[in-house]
């Protein structure tokens, strides 16, 4: 009997990460924000807001993680995943935003540095450091935990899983992605012309 009630919850805890109804918010992050290169090959930071996606993506990947090692380390698998797939840039727009607020003592500077090392060796990647985790508070996600949500064109949040990630959530991600691939662009809005 509690076998089958491990069952159901098990089941019932899938159907939440795969079922949401969460959409996301405009985020402005303007404490540190994307990481973007210089002519020199310098990491600079501009303020960064996540709007609707824009024209060609077609599907959306957001990742949002505390400031820890041990982040990596969850995502392994996921980012192992997506490395193979090699999706285009254009049309699988994928978003890192990094919770300094939930970094451990003294990892902040250690992971700045490590994210300047990726976009200087990946410059397409969109790399955001979150110096007060906003971006966490306006999702209303929990704390210390990483954060992984596939959205579409308007935002509708198709799948999110938060904590590690087994091989089977990393199947339904790139699932879901795959099948995101399927649909048309996204399309710029266009105002009404008056």
């Amino acid at each position: 009997m509690t076998k089958h009630l491990l069952l159901v919850v098990s089941l019932l805890s899938a159907g939440i990460a795969n079922a949401s109804s969460l959409k996301l918010p405009a985020i402005s992050i303007v404490d540190r924000g994307e990481l973007l290169l210089n002519q020199d090959a310098t990491v600079r930071y501009q303020p960064w807001v996540l709007n609707n996606l824009p024209h060609p993506g077609q599907i959306g990947l957001l990742m949002l993680m505390p400031g820890r090692s041990s982040s990596r380390e969850v995502l392994a698998p996921l980012e192992q995943a997506l490395k193979a797939a090699a999706y285009d840039h254009r049309r699988v727009v994928s978003v890192s935003i990094v919770n300094l607020d939930d970094a451990t003592w003294g990892a902040g500077m250690f992971v700045q540095g490590q994210l300047a090392k990726e976009k200087t060796a990946e410059p397409d990647v969109h790399l955001i450091v979150d110096e007060s985790g906003q971006a966490r508070r306006a999702l209303g996600l929990k704390k210390g935990l990483v954060h992984v949500m596939v959205y579409g064109c308007d935002g509708q949040v198709l799948r999110h899983y938060q904590g590690e990630f087994s091989a089977s959530q990393v199947k339904d991600i790139l699932d879901e992605l795959n099948q995101g691939l399927l649909n048309p662009p996204c399309s710029p809005s266009v105002e009404p012309s008056q």
